[in-house]
């Protein structure tokens, strides 16, 4: 009888912590914001040449920000297509707490900033997120 009360206690105290983690995991997915915001060449020249050499100081600013925020735990992750034409862009999904803040830190991106690409931010869902 004291075996299988042990037993239920365990199981039953294993029950509320799997519950209680569940609930504090599915509070914080609903409570984290994401955004995405995409990148453009403003000029269809950039998009089909890449940057010009007076343009890599920039770039290597925008790299900067992004690792920058990326150690912060702001970017989630950032990338770019590989396409040489007009259809390429860059893309950085940011946890943020408004579209506001999310457009002010693509504002706040060197190639932005400099109008070698515009940009436009977008409320951002993982549908399958990685581990």
């Amino acid at each position: 009888m004291r075996m299988r009360t042990a037993f239920l206690i365990i199981v039953f105290a294993a029950a509320g912590s799997i519950a209680a983690n569940f609930v504090v995991s599915a509070t914080n997915q609903q409570s984290a914001k994401h955004y995405a915001y995409v990148l453009r060449a403003k000029n269809p020249e950039y998009a089909h040449n890449g940057p010009r050499p007076e343009d890599m100081p920039t770039v290597q600013a925008h790299v900067k920000y992004l690792k920058g925020l990326m150690e912060k735990g702001t970017c989630v992750f950032a990338g770019h297509t590989l396409n040489e034409d007009e259809t390429g862009f860059g893309i950085a999904v940011v946890n943020a707490d408004s579209v506001v803040a999310a457009r002010e830190i693509m504002e706040h991106d060197p190639l932005i900033q400099t109008g070698i690409l515009q940009g436009s931010v977008f409320p951002f869902e993982f549908a399958m997120p990685g581990k």
